[in-house]
């Protein structure tokens, strides 16, 4: 920050940061600093600068800051703190000596706490895992620039305002802007607002309630579910092995034909690991995670079926009481303690109350316990009626794979298999050991830990790595085995012949004698930033390349890229709906963000670029397989070296596992290697 700043304005994560930063813009003084926190996160380039410029200019008196330049310095710290003070919570004492995970709890072994938003996937797009960063700034500003005395904090609440206030030093002046007058009428009537709460959470019981009950009323006679034998052992030596997915097939052509070859043995996480497995000699059989109506597209599956024990995931009615009398419970404990008691002030941090957060996600989890307990008793209805050795199911650390754990711990080897890129912000992976539920324990304790796999299938050694550094989940649980959706992708599309790649090429319209650059997008507010960039470059320095885009199948826009190509004067831009993997190997070279696109690239020897953020501190690290960029000008310079130098991918064996042996063989190895053991 520049010496002898007279003021700093700090800019954090308001809705509308465009028109804050005009208000602040016409009140500075001379040599001000704005330092713009309002990104919301680290791993997302962040242009709120050049967008005031363009459309009124930035004053010469106005140092301008990017909070996320503070990284290097600042990232880890703040994210160990935020790690350790999730790991706290669920700790906190509340009614008398029981703590949350207590309070909620199913049959006195799943804590409903570890079902929250708080406790799972990643927090990089959560709101207070921001503003643990935004304090670590401060502190670290205020440590190395002592003399600034005139603060002023842009804020959307108050709360976060106090927040960073606690990070201002004690004798400056500090100005707060809250931007949002609270909730309005809701903290005028705040009885009213507490009733509103209470009514619809005990709504949402009865109607959920009610429409389980007509389910089983429903229910076809004769269908108790957990059939027995429903697969053999093809030897006493063989593991039968279940796969819990929600997805049948996926990433494959929208062509009829292909479409209808492909769906009898893809899987969207699994691709054909099932049948290798099978063919190896396992009994292996599937756990759709789905709606009933979507298992009706398993019946296609035609010569290639395996068992499918859908049929056997049916509650019993003493299931059911217990089930709907636990929900009930928890309603009246949430509604008693955080309605009327309001005992939730114990969640702080700096002091900074965060018990309204924290008490609103227990709210939904509490609101939605009658589907998580639901799905869990159907899910120990397979299990007893396959009675696996070996459970695998997709990146566990969601919600539905912690449902999977916490159904069948002890009674099988679980297996999460990584379905997609992980890094620093992924929290869930942070835990320390003393919250992580190893398996050499005398009894699973859900209610103190995490439900967790024993063991984890990564996609490579890189993976690996961060598990030592993390010391959170046990990185000797962790299998570098490949990812087991790339086996067929080698099979299919690595070292295509120039015959090969001219037929893709038709297949999709695209031109056979220009350069072919693929633009893989994520989150939609991306995708016109993103095209532009690529856009500006392309035209810099090859002007007949076309730009191919194939939007995120999530978030989709499609509309956004054709209009940042009109903004770029109709520039050569296609747009895909097909399978991304085809895509990838029928181009020159691939641009994305921090994804498994950039891995799967590599694989298929198609040079790719990462595009991230202004900082060291990224979200994975590529080396080896893609070039990085950040600004439109790096950019240019990388795709010259592609194109110009003719830059490849290195060996990508470090970060995907598939090159040499197959992930599926791989896995069986170390599945047959442990006996199944969790000792």
């Amino acid at each position: 920050m520049k010496k002898g700043s007279p003021e700093v304005h700090v800019l954090g994560p308001v809705d509308q940061p465009e028109e804050v930063v005009q208000v602040i813009l016409d009140q500075v003084q001379e040599d001000a600093v704005l330092l713009d926190l309002s990104a919301g996160q680290l791993i997302t380039p962040h242009d709120l600068r050049k967008r005031v410029e363009a459309k009124r200019g930035l004053p010469e008196q106005v140092v301008w800051e990017n909070g996320q330049q503070y990284a290097d310095a600042c990232a880890e710290a703040s994210r160990r703190a935020y790690v350790e003070w999730v790991a706290q919570q669920g700790e906190a004492p509340l009614a008398g000596q029981q703590t949350v995970k207590e309070l909620f709890v199913y049959n006195g072994e799943i804590s409903l706490w570890w079902f929250i938003p708080l406790t799972i996937k990643h927090s990089v797009n959560a709101r207070y895992r921001w503003l643990f960063y935004m304090a670590q700034v401060l502190d670290h500003i205020q440590e190395h620039r002592s003399d600034v005395r005139d603060w002023h904090l842009w804020t959307s609440t108050e709360t976060m305002g106090q927040a960073l206030k606690t990070s201002c030093p004690e004798d400056a002046q500090v100005h707060l802007h809250a931007l949002q007058d609270g909730n309005g009428w809701r903290d005028r009537f705040a009885v009213l607002e507490t009733l509103r709460r209470g009514l619809g959470l005990v709504y949402l019981f009865v109607r959920r309630s009610a429409n389980l009950l007509l389910q089983m009323v429903s229910r076809p006679s004769g269908e108790e579910g957990e059939e027995a034998g429903i697969i053999q052992r093809e030897d006493s030596d063989s593991p039968v092995i279940l796969f819990a997915t929600r997805f049948p097939h996926s990433w494959v052509s929208t062509d009829a034909e292909e479409y209808d070859r492909d769906v009898d043995y893809v899987d969207r996480y699994f691709e054909t690991a099932p049948w290798r497995l099978r063919d190896r000699g396992c009994a292996v059989a599937w756990m759709p995670l789905m709606p009933e109506e979507a298992t009706e597209q398993w019946a296609h599956r035609g010569s290639q079926a395996l068992p499918d024990v859908s049929s056997t995931m049916e509650l019993r009615w003493s299931t059911l009481a217990s089930i709907t009398g636990t929900v009930f419970m928890w309603v009246a404990v949430y509604l008693w303690n955080f309605e009327v008691r309001s005992i939730d002030g114990v969640w702080t941090y700096r002091g900074v109350d965060f018990g309204g957060h924290v008490r609103s996600e227990i709210r939904r989890a509490v609101s939605g316990g009658l589907g998580l307990l639901q799905k869990v008793e159907k899910i120990r209805a397979a299990g007893r009626a396959v009675q696996p050795d070996a459970v695998l199911y997709r990146n566990e650390f969601y919600k539905s794979g912690r449902r999977i754990s916490a159904a069948l711990q002890g009674e099988a080897t679980l297996i999460g298999v990584q379905h997609g890129l992980i890094g620093r912000e992924h929290t869930v992976y942070h835990f320390h050991n003393s919250e992580i539920n190893l398996s050499d324990m005398n009894a699973a304790d859900h209610i103190a830990h995490c439900p967790l796999p024993d063991y984890f299938a990564s996609f490579g050694d890189r993976f690996v790595g961060l598990f030592e550094e993390w010391e959170g989940f046990p990185a000797d649980r962790v299998w570098a085995v490949g990812g087991l959706r790339h086996d067929s992708l080698m099979e299919k599309y690595r070292g295509m012949s120039a015959k090969e790649k001219t037929a893709l090429r038709t297949r999709f319209g695209l031109p056979l004698g220009q350069p072919i650059v693929l633009l893989c997008t994520g989150v939609r507010s991306h995708v016109g930033p993103w095209t532009r960039m690529v856009l500006g470059a392309l035209q810099t320095i090859k002007t007949d390349c076309v730009l191919a885009v194939k939007p995120h199948q999530y978030h989709g826009g499609e509309e956004e890229a054709r209009t940042a190509a009109e903004e770029m004067g109709g520039a050569n831009l296609k747009l895909y709906e097909e399978g991304i993997y085809p895509l990838i190997a029928a181009s020159d070279a691939v641009v994305a963000g921090g994804s498994t696109v950039l891995l799967e690239a590599g694989l298929l020897d198609t040079p790719p670029v990462a595009l991230q953020p202004p900082t060291s501190y990224q979200h994975y690290d590529f080396e080896g397989v893609a070039r990085t960029a950040t600004t439109r000008e790096e950019l240019i310079n990388e795709l010259k070296i592609i194109f110009v130098e003719g830059w490849m991918p290195k060996d990508v064996s470090g970060h995907l596992r598939n090159v040499k042996q197959r992930a599926s063989d791989r896995l069986l190895d170390y599945i047959r290697s442990h006996e199944f053991s969790t000792s």
